[in-house]
C-alpha cells in the first residue's frame, strides 16, 4: 500500500512537470506579427487620393489585404514628405482607419485568443489531474487495512476497507471489507459485505450481511442470517441458521449442535461431528487459560474442578499411606527454607546437564527412563508435601487431635491452593512454586536422611556386673595413692621401654572443616600461580580453557602426593577422605573432574560449601572427600 501511494505521487509530479513544459512551449510557439518593408517606391500614390466609401469587410479579397498592407507604409512615407498639405493628412487618417478595419489586426487577435485558449485548457488539465490524484489518495485511505490489538475494529456503513482484523477485540463490518474480517479472542460481526472470509478464534461469528467465501468460528458460536458464498465451519460451538440464511458451500459443525430455520437455504450437504471433549476444552481455554489462571467459575469449564479434586484426593491418599515422610518434608521446609530453595534451583539447573551426560555415554540411556519416573514420583510427593505445609498454617490452630493429622493438612492446603488458582497470574506463580519447591523439599529431605543413616554412632559395650560376693573395686584415687606409696618404698624403676610422642593423624573426624571464604582464597592463589606459569610457557598467549585444564591437572597431582596445593598450604588446608584412607589417584582425578561440574552450573557447586552442613562442595561429595583446617605446627609440604 505504501509503495502504491509512492508511485501515484511520483506519477502526479511527472504529469505536472510535463504539463508545464507543454504550456511553456505553446506560448513560445505563438506566431509573431507580420511586418512590411520599410519603403516601397513602386506603389502608386493611391493613398494620396481622397478616401472613397469603404467597402464591407467581408468583400475584401486576400489580394486587397496584401495590397493594403504594402500601401500603408507608402502612404505614411508620402505623408511624411509633405506635412503641411491638408491632403496628405486626410490621406493619413483615412489609411489609419482602413488599417484598423483590415484583416491583419483580426489575424493577430485570433492568434492571441488561440494561445489564451490553449493556456486555459492546460490549466484545466492540471487542475483535473490534481483533483484525480487527491481523490485516488483519499480512496486508498478509505480502502486501507484496519488492524488493532487490544481494541475493537469498526468499518462504518459508508466506509470501505481491505480487511478488518482485531486481536483481543471485536471486528464489526457495517460497510464493506474487500478481503476479510478476523477477530482473535473476540467476536466477528458482518452487517455489510465481506469479500473473502469472516473468521473468529475463541469468539462468536455473526453474519447478517454477505460473505463472499467462508464463515468460520473456532471455540465459539455462530449465527448465520445472511448470504455466505462458501463453507460454514463451526468448531467447539453451536451453529444457528436464521430464516434469511443462504449458504453456498458445505456446513461443518464439530463438537456442537446445529439449529436450522425451515426458511434457510443450503446448497450443499451438512457434516456434523460430535466430540463432547472439544467444547469443554475451549470453554476452559476462554475462561481460564487466556485469563492467566488455571480454574474458573464458568459452568462450561467445570471439568477442571473435577480434575483438581481428583489430584487432591490422590495427595490425601499419599498422606495417609506415608504420613511420617510427609511430615518430615513439611518440617524440612519449615526449618530450612534456604537450603530447600537452593536445592530446588540446583536441581532444575543440573537435571538437563545430567540427562545430557547420560545420553552421551550411551549406556546411560537405559537410566534415563527410570530417572524420569523417579523425578515424576518425587514431584507428586513434593506437591503433596507443599499442600501439607500450606495446611499446617491453618490446622495448627486446632491443636492436638484428629485435625492435626497430616492428611487433614493436605486437604486444607489443597482447598486454599484451588482458590488461589482462580486468581489471574497468581495461579501460575503458585503452581510453579509448588512444583519446584516440592521437588527441592523431597530431594533435600532424602539428603538429610542419608546423612543421619551414615553417621550412626557405634553401640557402647554393655557393662558387666561384678560377681556376687565380690568386693567393690577401689576408687581411682585410692589406687593411685597405693601405687605412689609402693614406688616410694621400692625406689625408682629403671625404664626398659623408651617413651615416644605419637602425633595424632590428620582425620576428617578430628579436625574442623574449612569454610567457603578460606577455600576461595586458596583457590585464587592456585589460579594466579597457574595463570602466571601458563603465560610464561606460552609467551603471553592466554587461553581460559587451557588455564582450567592446567589448574585441574595441577590440583590432581598435588592432592595425590601432598594432599594439598600451594594455596592450600598457605591457608593450612588439606584434602582428606571421609573414611580416612589415603588419597589415591582415582579419588584425586575424580575430584578434579568434578570441579568442572561444580563450575559449569554458574559455579554453584563451589558456592554449595557455604550452605552445606558438612562444608562439602559438589566435587567433594562426588569424590567422598572433605577439606579440613590443620594446625599451623603441622607441615603440609
Amino acid at each position: 500500500m505504501k509503495h502504491r501511494n509512492l508511485f501515484n505521487t511520483l506519477g502526479a509530479v511527472v504529469a505536472l512537470m510535463l504539463t508545464f513544459t507543454l504550456a511553456t512551449r505553446g506560448e513560445d510557439a505563438t506566431p509573431p506579427l507580420s511586418s512590411a518593408p520599410a519603403a516601397d517606391t513602386a506603389a502608386p500614390p493611391a493613398a494620396a487620393q481622397p478616401a472613397a466609401t469603404p467597402a464591407p469587410a467581408a468583400a475584401v479579397a486576400p489580394a486587397d489585404v496584401s495590397a493594403a498592407t504594402s500601401a500603408t507604409p507608402a502612404s505614411v512615407v508620402a505623408a511624411g514628405a509633405d506635412k503641411t498639405s491638408p491632403a496628405p493628412q486626410a490621406a493619413q487618417s483615412a489609411a489609419t482607419a482602413d488599417a484598423s478595419t483590415s484583416g491583419l489586426r483580426r489575424l493577430d487577435d485570433t492568434a492571441r485568443e488561440t494561445a489564451g485558449d490553449k493556456h486555459n485548457q492546460l490549466r484545466d488539465a492540471i487542475r483535473d489531474s490534481v483533483r484525480k490524484h487527491v481523490r485516488s489518495h483519499h480512496a486508498e485511505r478509505m480502502e486501507s487495512d484496519r488492524v488493532s490489538v487490544g481494541h475493537d475494529v469498526l468499518v462504518e456503513k459508508d466506509e470501505k476497507a481491505v480487511q478488518a482484523v482485531a486481536v483481543f477485540g471485536d471486528a464489526t463490518v457495517d460497510g464493506e471489507a474487500t478481503d476479510q474480517a478476523v477477530s482473535v479472542w473476540g467476536s466477528t460481526t458482518v452487517n455489510g459485505t465481506v469479500g473473502n472470509q469472516a473468521v473468529s478464534v475463541l469468539g462468536n461469528t455473526t453474519v447478517n450481511g454477505s460473505v463472499g467465501d467462508q464463515a468460520v468460528a473456532v471455540g465459539g458460536n455462530m449465527v448465520i442470517n445472511g448470504h455466505v458464498g462458501g463453507e460454514v465451519v463451526c468448531v467447539g460451538g453451536d451453529l444457528t441458521l436464521g430464516p434469511d440464511a443462504e449458504v453456498g458451500g458445505e456446513v461443518v459443525v464439530v463438537g456442537g449442535e446445529m439449529k436450522k430455520d425451515p426458511s434457510a437455504i443450503l446448497h450443499s450437504q451438512v457434516q456434523q461431528v460430535r466430540l463432547p471433549v472439544i467444547r469443554p476444552v475451549f470453554a476452559w481455554v476462554r475462561s481460564a487459560l487466556l485469563k492467566a489462571r488455571l480454574l474458573s467459575f464458568d459452568p462450561g469449564a467445570a471439568w477442571a474442578w473435577l480434575v483438581a479434586a481428583a489430584f487432591l484426593g490422590f495427595y490425601v491418599l499419599l498422606a495417609l499411606v506415608f504420613p511420617r515422610g510427609m511430615v518430615k518434608c513439611a518440617e524440612t521446609l519449615e526449618q530450612r527454607p534456604g537450603h530447600v530453595i537452593l536445592t530446588a534451583l540446583l536441581t532444575m539447573l543440573a537435571m538437563p546437564l545430567v540427562f545430557l551426560l547420560l545420553a552421551i555415554t550411551g549406556i546411560g540411556i537405559l537410566v534415563i527412563p527410570f530417572l524420569s519416573i523417579g523425578l515424576f514420583v518425587a514431584k507428586l510427593f513434593g506437591r503433596a508435601a507443599m499442600l501439607a505445609w500450606f495446611g499446617r498454617r491453618f490446622t495448627g490452630l486446632l491443636g492436638a487431635g484428629p485435625g492435626s493429622h497430616v492428611a487433614v493438612s493436605v486437604l486444607g492446603g489443597g482447598i486454599v491452593v484451588a482458590l488461589l488458582y482462580t486468581v489471574p497470574i497468581l495461579a501460575f506463580v503458585v503452581a510453579m512454586l509448588i512444583s519446584v519447591l516440592g521437588l527441592g523439599t523431597v530431594i533435600y529431605t532424602l539428603i538429610l536422611s542419608m546423612r543421619r543413616n551414615g553417621a550412626k554412632p557405634a553401640p557402647a559395650a554393655p557393662a558387666i556386673p561384678p560377681p556376687a560376693g565380690a568386693l567393690p573395686s577401689p576408687a581411682p584415687a585410692v589406687v593411685s595413692a597405693v601405687a605412689g606409696a609402693a614406688a616410694v618404698v621400692a625406689g625408682p624403676i629403671p625404664p626398659t621401654i623408651p617413651i615416644s610422642t605419637v602425633a595424632s593423624p590428620i582425620s576428617a573426624a578430628t579436625l574442623p572443616r574449612a569454610g567457603f571464604w578460606i577455600r576461595m582464597g586458596a583457590l585464587c592463589i592456585d589460579g594466579f600461580l597457574c595463570v602466571v606459569v601458563l603465560k610464561l610457557i606460552t609467551f603471553g598467549h592466554f587461553n581460559f580453557g587451557g588455564a582450567l585444564l592446567v589448574l585441574a591437572a595441577y590440583g590432581a597431582v598435588m592432592w595425590k602426593h601432598r594432599g594439598t596445593t600451594v594455596g592450600g598450604s598457605i591457608c593450612h588446608l588439606k584434602v582428606v577422605r571421609l573414611d580416612d584412607r589415603p588419597l589415591d589417584w582415582t579419588a584425586a582425578i575424580v575430584r578434579a573432574l568434578g570441579c568442572f561440574l561444580s563450575l559449569v552450573v554458574v559455579g554453584l557447586g563451589f558456592i554449595w560449601v557455604a550452605f552445606d552442613q558438612d562444608k562439602q562442595s559438589w566435587h567433594d561429595k562426588i569424590a567422598g572427600t572433605v577439606v579440613v583446617q590443620v594446625p599451623k605446627s603441622v607441615a603440609l609440604i
